[in-house]
């Protein structure tokens, strides 16, 4: 059996399509749907390392979204609830084909294997460990956006080009009143900007539990995995 994600309210699929157009654009890779209940987490990478000696941090972007999921087997659903993770393309074109009023979608059939989505950041224990203006998230966005656009013209190859990227979205991300190895790198207002969560002004908060810190807007989070833990996981190869 194909199993069946059903929302709410007809909105949210319109909602979901253009999250997800926007995630495609960063990344044309996968999205991790996972359910809990009534409710659907909707996970999309935006910064990741591309090979082994890549230092670029992991930055995952989350909306949760009020729907339930029908008919999932076994092998979706582990512990009871569905959490697959499917190429987000097959999402979008089957998005493209539902009319206005629908308000279910059919789950893509295949299934892909995602280091991202392999560890999943906590559910609990998180605790607020400062605040940042949503201007301060955009500014950093852009400024990071023009300042690898300068660096790289478009005859640089492929692994300068993520070099650059790299040393950009891993400087620590400034206005959190945090020392630069407890402040997430600035990899998340990136994809707070590219995800669409920056409409308006805002305070956000920034949690930290686990070795994962988290960026909660009203539109949706923004996670990443701690400096200290990613020094852990990917020392110096100089």
């Amino acid at each position: 059996m194909t199993p069946m994600i059903r929302f709410d309210d007809a909105r949210d699929l319109a909602d979901l399509a253009t999250f997800l157009g926007r995630a495609a654009r960063v990344e044309e890779g996968a999205v991790r749907l996972q359910a809990a209940g009534e409710a659907l987490a909707v996970w999309v990478p935006v910064l990741r390392p591309q090979t082994i000696l890549d230092d670029s941090p992991v930055v995952i972007g989350l909306r949760v979204m009020r729907a339930s999921v029908d008919g999932a087997p076994d092998t979706d659903a582990p512990d009871g609830q569905i959490d697959v993770t499917v190429p987000v393309r097959a999402v979008l074109d089957r998005l493209a084909r539902v009319g206005d009023e629908a308000r279910t979608i059919l789950v893509p059939p295949d299934r892909v294997r995602e280091a991202w989505a392999a560890v999943s950041p906590p559910r609990g224990g998180w605790r607020r460990i400062a605040e940042v203006d949503s201007t301060e998230l955009a500014r950093v966005a852009e400024t990071g956006i023009d300042d690898v656009a300068k660096a790289v013209p478009s005859e640089l190859g492929t692994a300068l080009v993520e070099r650059v990227r790299t040393e950009t979205w891993t400087r620590p991300l400034p206005g959190t009143g945090l020392d630069d190895d407890d402040a997430p790198v600035a990899g998340v207002a990136f994809a707070a900007h590219a995800l669409g969560f920056l409409v308006e002004p805002e305070p956000v908060a920034l949690s930290a539990s686990a070795g994962w810190l988290r960026l909660s807007l009203r539109r949706g989070h923004v996670l990443s995995r701690a400096r200290r833990v990613e020094r852990l996981a990917h020392p110096s190869h100089g």
